[in-house]
């Protein structure tokens, strides 16, 4: 085929042919040549490597020596070479993984604070197991089954022993206080309808109880205070616990009174002392209030009259507001007293004889007495005498033998004084019939034999009643002479008709004639020879206003727990003009829902220059004043740095609950109403305080209450609503203090624009909604409201907000503790920060921060750079962050520093650097990074001991943070009030391991209690949702209270402390820390409860913490229904996303039936986008001329209800049209004016 190719050759007639025939034989004549090279190179190849083996081979013989080590460096190297390539790897690896991490954290989205707060609980779980199981291994767990301690909740599932006494008032009784003399109609459908009025699921049991043995239990949700019973010998011991049991709710408790008179057993007509309750405290659980100075009594078996005052709420008004009173004051004296001298066991305990020694039953009680007392039953003995009266308790000093003088001073007979406050409007005084002088008779077996007050209540182990004696204040003042026991039924419902006739005549003053009480011993048998007091009493009345001295309860200032102020009975709102529909609901409209949103100013007045001034609005009903918080009027100067209106102050919409008095409803001419009061304040720039101007007790200090002016009222009537039936954006005008404001209708607040030119021009407008709530939505929701005052009680934890000043860091250690920016330096030091120094602010190092700082919103957003905090940090200085457009938002995203300090910084700034605000309308403030402070807030744990009228209280500060202060002696304080200390000797186990490095001999150290009377409330902050009031009978002032050791009212047992197991019952309570307050005149023996449940504590320990139970189980029952809460709407949300609704039938709903708002955010791809190229230039052209899209939207709302669809009328029209917005993706949200909104909002009629 090669010949015939070649010879065909000569043929080809195209060059390119004959080319590659050439070629192709050339290539073919080369290969034999090609292949003879190719052998040729791989036999020099194979000689060359012969001749390089042998070279090696002889080389290797001829210098072996040197062929080991070159052989070994050969192999050090080629490890070394290895190890440094697989770290170059490791390095590229690693710079891999955190290169990931870094962008991982910049590109994934922000933790909610649930999520962070969920995982530090979690973390805070784990390392408590860990604790647990470790303890558990040791045997060594405090906590475990069949410890010896338990907690709270497991005590208060367990239960407690106590004496009982149970006083409650009937829904009859109740209703007759509420209605009697305010409203005719609901009286006689009290009587006719009984079971209109009454109420579906009472909070309480009904009855009254007499002093018994009872176990007091709480149920599996924490909502309900259970006691029963006690009868450990009868075959139905079980029926003490379940629903056998009477009850009370805890949520419905509003105060616990200490140290009360006791309550004795009755048989019959005649009174005694139980063994049992020798030893140990009285303390007295109250329900809600019903009203003041008033009471039923009970004529005959049926009937029931109403004693006391006209208006049941006129008293609560008078005091909650500084008014003046008519005080009613009782003092006694003591003329006599004599003991028989009785061995000290008594010659019969509990009826068995004791003749040769002391009884060998275990089950007889000897009250604490020793062994040698009982057999000596000789000798000097020391006793002191305990008075109860109005409310007060009174507690003489020790006194020795059988005749003792108490009260006696050089001078004369010491009186014990009780004042309490009467209506001005009173007919008699026979509300206070019912209320009984006291006396017990206590015998002091402690070594002191000069023991003081103070020392008698550290120790009242030491000390038992041994003679007790009651007498009512109608046979105080019964002149007659007659025989204390078996009095009859006319005796005992005369009232003290001496004091009443004195006030019909105008005497002030009046004294009884000398009387005697005869003494019983706590036995079951009356013994031959009776102790006897004999006492005389005083009676005046004054007139005198008592602003700042008389404590009043929270409750009435709007702080307190408000659900609990009134009565629970829902039939006490009744309204006989609405044909009662909340009935049918089981709802009362017994609070008012206020949402302030705007202030405005009339155009005569004008902000001043000068100064700055903080304006509150507070809503009034019956008394009980609920305030918003306050803010700050903007200065004209502050439009350079802020988009604000001097004349206009923005709330925010801040939420109060304004609650309405029992009866509010009842009648037809006089309708409940609110009144709205502007209050401007000017902040007082307190002088900061050290640690040891603290330490020292500087009284000097005088702190001046900011001066309250009243600028604007007006009175609101509520007649014509609903239940929640929401009146939003009302209009209101507000007339200055020296006019008479008219009561405006909230169904028709238009009606005050009849006014005069010159009248709206002095009348300033508020701008509100409000809405008729149940007792039961404001219990649940006001614990969720941002910007409510949260739960302020006497004897609860709260947090003071004080000034700190910005200082630099005096030590290296110091600084980078705190975190400061910048390099230390040493020289700035001396400058302390006191007096204007403005310190810079850190850089935010975590996502968090970043996010909450909103330096990431700004146009050109700073890059974050993270950084790990060491957990030895603390007191860190605040990151910078952009400034709020308005104080409420400060406030809410709780920002670091003082708002008018910050913005007047700025505006010194703004004039230096010559900036001018913007001047086109609509045009706002770029955002603002706010670098630098001069003060910081700090928020300081404290007690309340008191409130007052004038909207201050007093506090105590709590003794950690004056261990932390005396640690940082550096920081100071700008404390509002004015301080007292009071110091104590303290050698607990808690003040020995607290006490700093370097201190000394601890047998010196003093502990302190330190207390700021006159602080605002609006600087006090609660740190509980829910609690109640604490009070005290000891006390008659705030300065009492901190005269008592600090180891008397708190223990410090902690089972993470505890080495060694122990049975006893002290460490199974556990800890407590319990502070009461004096008792307020408005909670005392004018006040008539609903119910009041009277406990006996064996000790005061046991007292307490039975207190802290009941604490926990309040907060825990308002966790659970708030969890309940929860998972319904969690329900109702998935059954509205997944059920289609039938809206004809039954369930007819219609536009009436609530409102409805869409909100448009956004749309997408209203034009298809084009992803490949265009194919030819008429299809680019095409593209280019297409018009830009403006995106709309229309609403249209129909009635479906009906057979025919019919179409609703908003505002006159009934198509509701959006603002155009440009772009194939349109977002509403994004409108500036849109964002708070979150879109274009479409609204129903």
């Amino acid at each position: 085929s090669w010949e015939r190719a070649v010879r065909m050759s000569k043929y080809l007639g195209k060059a390119s042919d004959r080319e590659a025939l050439r070629y192709v034989v050339g290539r073919v004549a080369g290969f034999l040549c090609s292949k003879a090279w190719g052998a040729l190179f791989s036999y020099y190849r194979e000689i060359a490597t012969i001749r390089e083996q042998v070279k090696n081979l002889a080389m290797r013989l001829m210098r072996e020596d040197l062929s080991r080590g070159w052989t070994k460096a050969r192999l050090v190297f080629q490890q070394r070479m290895q190890r440094q390539a697989k770290w170059e790897e490791q390095i590229g690896w690693v710079n891999n993984v955190l290169k990931q991490r870094i962008e991982a954290i910049s590109n994934q989205a922000l933790r909610s604070p649930a999520i962070i707060r969920q995982d530090t609980i979690t973390k805070v779980q784990k390392a408590f197991r860990r604790f647990r199981m470790e303890r558990i291994m040791e045997r060594n767990y405090f906590l475990s089954n069949g410890g010896p301690a338990m907690t709270r909740a497991q005590q208060a599932l367990t239960g407690i022993r106590m004496y009982s006494a149970f006083d409650s008032l009937k829904t009859e009784e109740v209703l007759r206080l509420v209605f009697e003399g305010a409203s005719v109609e609901c009286l006689a459908k009290l009587e006719s309808e009984p079971e209109l009025l009454e109420t579906k699921s009472p909070n309480y049991s009904m009855v009254n109880v007499p002093l018994r043995p009872s176990t007091l239990t709480f149920s599996e949700k924490f909502n309900m205070l259970a006691f029963a019973e006690l009868d450990e010998h009868s075959e139905l011991s079980h029926l003490a616990k379940g629903s056998w049991a009477h009850f009370v709710n805890v949520n419905q408790i509003s105060s616990i009174v200490l140290n009360t008179p006791r309550v004795l057993k009755i048989d019959g007509k005649k009174k005694h002392m139980i063994p049992g309750q020798c030893t140990g405290v009285w303390f007295t659980i109250n329900g809600p209030r019903v009203c003041w100075g008033r009471k039923a009594a009970a004529l005959g078996q049926r009937n029931l009259e109403v004693k006391g005052a006209v208006d049941g709420l006129r008293l609560s008004k008078d005091l909650a507001q500084g008014f003046k009173l008519k005080w009613f004051r009782l003092a006694i004296s003591i003329d006599q007293t004599s003991l028989p001298h009785v061995p000290v066991v008594m010659s019969k305990v509990c009826g068995k004889e004791v003749h040769d020694g002391p009884p060998q039953d275990p089950d007889v009680d000897l009250g604490g007495i020793d062994e040698e007392d009982v057999l000596e039953g000789e000798g000097k003995r020391f006793t002191f005498m305990v008075l109860h009266v109005l409310g007060r308790r009174f507690e003489s000093g020790l006194c020795e033998g059988d005749e003792p003088a108490y009260w006696k001073a050089d001078h004369g007979i010491q009186k014990c004084e009780a004042i309490v406050p009467v209506p001005d409007d009173l007919g008699d005084i026979g509300f206070l019939d019912n209320h009984e002088l006291s006396i017990d008779i206590m015998e002091w077996y402690g070594e002191d034999r000069t023991a003081s007050l103070g020392t008698r209540k550290r120790e009242k182990g030491n000390s038992k009643c041994i003679w007790t004696g009651q007498m009512p204040l109608n046979e105080l003042f019964d002149n007659e002479d007659e025989d204390m026991e078996g009095q009859g039924e006319k005796n005992k419902l005369r009232v003290t008709s001496s004091l009443t006739s004195s006030i019909g005549t105008g005497a002030h003053t009046h004294q009884s004639e000398p009387k005697c009480i005869r003494l019983k011993e706590p036995i079951t048998e009356s013994h031959a020879d009776h102790g006897f007091v004999m006492l005389s009493a005083t009676a005046s009345f004054e007139d005198v206003v008592r602003r700042s001295l008389t404590p009043i309860s929270p409750e009435l200032q709007g702080t307190g727990q408000l659900p609990s102020l009134y009565s629970s009975h829902r039939g006490a709102w009744h309204d006989p003009n609405s044909g009662d529909p909340k009935s049918f609901s089981g709802q009362a409209a017994s609070f008012v829902e206020v949402i302030f949103d705007e202030l405005r100013f009339p155009e005569i007045d004008q902000p001043d220059a000068g100064h700055v001034f903080e304006y509150t609005v507070e809503a009034t009903c019956a008394g009980v004043t609920v305030s918003s918080i306050p803010i700050h009027r903007a200065k004209p100067v502050w439009g350079q740095v802020i988009s604000v209106d001097p004349n206009v102050i923005n709330f925010g919409g801040t939420k109060v609950f304004v609650p309405l008095p029992p009866g509010a409803w009842c009648t037809t001419d006089k309708r409940p109403r609110v009144e709205f009061c502007i209050i401007r304040t000017s902040p007082v720039d307190a002088h900061p305080m050290g640690f040891h101007e603290f330490q020292r007790g500087h009284t000097t200090r005088v702190f001046e209450l900011p001066k309250r002016e009243p600028m604007y009222r007006c009175y609101v009537g509520l007649d014509g609503m609903l239940i929640d039936e929401a009146r939003n954006s009302v209009r209101v005008m507000m007339w200055t203090p020296g006019m008479r404001p008219p009561e405006v209708m909230i169904t028709a607040p238009e009606a005050a624009g009849s006014m005069s030119a010159n009248l709206m021009a002095s009348s300033a407008t508020l701008i509100f909604s409000a809405t008729l709530r149940d007792r039961e939505f404001v219990r649940l929701h006001s614990t969720r409201e941002m910007g409510q005052e949260t739960v302020l009680c006497v004897g609860e934890k709260a947090m003071l907000k004080v000034e700190e000043p910005l200082h630099y860091p005096q030590t290296f250690t110091e600084f980078r503790r705190r975190c400061f920016p910048g390099e230390f330096n040493e020289a700035n030091t001396r400058n302390h920060g006191l007096a204007g120094h403005w310190g810079p602010l850190r850089d935010p190092v975590t996502s968090v921060e970043y996010e909450h700082s909103g330096l990431g919103s700004l146009s050109q957003a700073p890059p974050i750079k993270t950084r790990y905090i060491p957990p030895s940090c603390e007191d860190l200085i605040p990151y910078k962050f952009v400034m709020p457009r308005s104080e409420v938002q400060f406030r809410r995203e709780a920002r670091p520093g003082v708002w008018w300090r910050i913005v007047e910084r700025l505006v010194r700034d703004s004039v230096q650097d010559k900036r001018s605000a913007p001047h086109a309308q609509g045009v706002e403030h770029p955002p603002i990074v706010v670098e630098e402070l001069s003060h910081l807030i700090k928020y300081v744990p404290v007690t309340i001991l008191a409130v007052y009228a004038d909207r201050t209280c007093d506090v105590e500060i709590d003794p950690f943070f004056a261990l932390y202060w005396e640690r940082h002696p550096e920081k100071h304080f700008n404390f509002p009030g004015n301080l007292y200390i009071r110091r104590f000797s303290d050698t607990s186990h808690f003040a020995v391991r607290s006490t700093p490095v370097g201190t000394g001999d601890v047998s010196e150290r003093m502990r302190i209690r330190a207390m700021l009377k006159g602080v605002p409330i609006s600087a006090v902050e609660g740190v509980q949702a829910t609690s109640f009031n604490i009070y005290d009978a000891n006390y008659i002032n705030s300065e009492d209270v901190i005269k008592d050791h600090p180891c008397s009212v708190c223990n410090d047992f902690n089972p993470r402390y505890s080495d060694a197991l122990s049975d006893a019952d002290f460490s199974r309570r556990g800890g407590y820390f319990v502070r009461a307050g004096p008792l307020p005149p408005d909670a005392g023996a004018v006040c008539q409860y609903e119910w009041s449940l009277h406990l006996h504590a064996k000790s005061e320990e046991i007292m307490y913490q039975f207190i802290t139970n009941l604490r926990q189980a309040a907060r825990l029952d308002l966790q659970e229904q708030l969890k309940s809460l929860d998972d319904y709407k969690q329900r109702q949300g998935a059954i509205v996303s997944t059920t289609m609704y039938n809206l004809s039938g039954v369930h007819d709903l219609s536009s009436e039936s609530g409102h409805l708002e869409v909100v448009l955010v956004e749309a997408r791809h209203l034009q298809p986008s084009q992803v490949q190229p265009d194919k030819d230039l008429p299809s680019a052209l095409r593209r280019m001329t297409l018009p830009t899209v403006n995106a709309s939207a229309t609403f249209m709302l129909r009635d479906v209800s009906r057979d025919k669809h019919q179409e609703l009328m908003y505002r006159g029209s009934k198509v509701q049209n959006a603002s155009a917005v440009a772009g194939i993706n349109p977002s509403w949200a994004k409108v500036d004016e849109l964002k708070s909104s979150g879109g274009w909002g479409f609204k129903s009629p």
